[in-house]
C-alpha cells in the first residue's frame, strides 16, 4: 500500500528553462533555415543564371551598353556600315547578335553593327612631312587635306616671334 501525501505538499517545479526554452529554439531554427533558404536561391540566380537580351535596335552605342550592363550581358565585337536603314540615325545600332528576346547565360557577348563610320584614334603627325602625314593618315583610315593658313607676324607676342635679322633681342632669362 501506498503511503498517502502529507496534506501541505505543492507539486513539483518544472525544471528550469522547461518549455519556454523550446519555444524561442524553435523560433531560432526557423529564422536560420529561412535564411539559408534566401541564400541559395540568391546564389542560384547570380551564378550560371540566365539574362533575356535586350533589344538594342535604334540605340546609341552608349545607351546599348548601358542597356547590356543592366541585363548582366557585355559588349562583344562593334562593327560599322556606311548602309544606314530607314528610322535609324548614324551611330545608332542597326543589328545584333544574339536577337533580341534570345535567352542566354549571364555575361555573354553582344556583338552589334552601328550606322557611320568606325571611330579611330588620330596618328600623332606633328613633325612629319606632308607626305609622311598623309600616309599615317591614310593608314589608320581618314583622308589627309592641305590647308594653307595666312598668319600676321606683328599678331604673334614677341617672345614667340624671332627676332628680325640684325637686331638683338633680350634672351629668356630661364635660359642657362
Amino acid at each position: 500500500m501506498i503511503p498517502p501525501a502529507p496534506p501541505h505538499t505543492t507539486a513539483p517545479a518544472p525544471p528550469p528553462g522547461g518549455r519556454r526554452s523550446r519555444v524561442w529554439l524553435w523560433v531560432l531554427l526557423g529564422i536560420v533555415g529561412a535564411l539559408v533558404i534566401v541564400v541559395i536561391v540568391l546564389l542560384a540566380t547570380m551564378l550560371g543564371g540566365k539574362a533575356v537580351v535586350p533589344d538594342l535596335t535604334g540605340l546609341s552605342l552608349t545607351k546599348g551598353v548601358a542597356a547590356l550592363d543592366e541585363a548582366g550581358l557585355e559588349l562583344g565585337e562593334v562593327a560599322y556600315t556606311s548602309d544606314i536603314p530607314a528610322g535609324i540615325e548614324e551611330g545608332q545600332v542597326v543589328t545584333q547578335r544574339p536577337t533580341a528576346g534570345e535567352e542566354v547565360d549571364q555575361g555573354t557577348s553582344v556583338d552589334v553593327v552601328v550606322a557611320g563610320k568606325a571611330e579611330v584614334t588620330v596618328p600623332d603627325v606633328v613633325g612629319m612631312t606632308a607626305e609622311e602625314a598623309a600616309d599615317a593618315l591614310g593608314a589608320a583610315g581618314l583622308e589627309a587635306k592641305s590647308i594653307e593658313v595666312e598668319h600676321d607676324a606683328e599678331a604673334v607676342p614677341w617672345w614667340i616671334r624671332p627676332p628680325k635679322p640684325g637686331r638683338r633681342s633680350p634672351r629668356d632669362p630661364r635660359s642657362p
